[in-house]
């Protein structure tokens, strides 16, 4: 049986790392002139996509766990 618990402990470690890295992209950590913005903007979108399936991901494998605790009642 799939550890439902687990994939919604992972999901959710794995947003907090990608809000990180979009929060040290987006304070001003990149020096100016450099050109370096445009990657950084990649890096948020690609960012931001993946934190949108982690999302959905965490919020099935809550659901999903919660419905299997409520069978066993």
């Amino acid at each position: 049986m799939k550890n439902f618990i687990e994939d919604a402990a992972q999901a959710k470690t794995n947003l907090h790392v990608l809000h990180a890295v979009i929060s040290i992209l987006e304070s001003g950590a990149l020096c100016g002139g450099t050109g370096s913005h445009t990657a950084a903007n990649r890096i948020i979108n690609i960012c931001r996509k993946e934190q949108q399936r982690l999302l959905a991901m965490y919020d099935k494998a809550v659901a999903t766990s919660q419905a299997a605790e409520e069978r066993k009642s």
